[in-house]
């Protein structure tokens, strides 16, 4: 709020979820050099998940500082070790699910709807298969290590072929 004052709610919202979510924290853990301190030890995943990890070792990080020096503590560390990030981000980032959402609402369309395919794999390493549907269109489908990121990859797919931004 204090670096783009001017922005509405939304705009906001989407710098927000841009800067919490793993991939930015993964780039703020391998700036610190977090990688090199953590022993991460063997890994059922061939190290695979290591971004995970990453990120999980940043947060354990911000949790440290809270708990040690207080909430300053930690807002100086966020502050500083998220300025990089967002100064580079120009434009707040659009995710592909919202992209789609605001794509389709211009048009004047139902809310897409999203559903779990299938599920594949085991417990520890599971594959989903998404689909998204919108009315007069074809589904999409996307495949991702989370729901989440399944639906991400339908959505884009779904984008894509309606000549929106993916």
């Amino acid at each position: 709020m204090e670096r783009f004052p001017q922005e509405d709610e939304g705009a906001m919202s989407r710098r927000l979820a841009g800067l919490v979510r793993r991939d930015s924290l993964v780039v703020v853990a391998e700036g610190l050099g977090l990688g090199e301190a953590v022993w991460f030890g063997p890994t059922a995943d061939g190290g695979r998940g290591r971004a995970n990890l990453l990120a999980d070792a940043c947060e354990a990080l911000i949790g440290a500082l809270y708990l040690d020096g207080g909430m300053a503590a930690a807002a100086s560390f966020i502050r500083h070790a998220w300025e990089p990030l967002v100064s580079r981000a120009i434009e707040p980032p659009k995710d592909a699910r919202t992209a789609l959402q605001e794509l389709v609402q211009s048009m004047g369309k139902p809310l897409p709807v999203y559903e779990t395919v299938r599920v594949e794999g085991p417990d520890h390493a599971p594959r989903f298969l998404m689909r998204v549907s919108l009315t007069g269109e074809p589904p999409a489908e996307g495949e991702g290590a989370t729901k989440q990121a399944a639906s991400e990859a339908a959505a884009s797919a779904l984008l894509r072929r309606l000549g929106g931004a993916a």
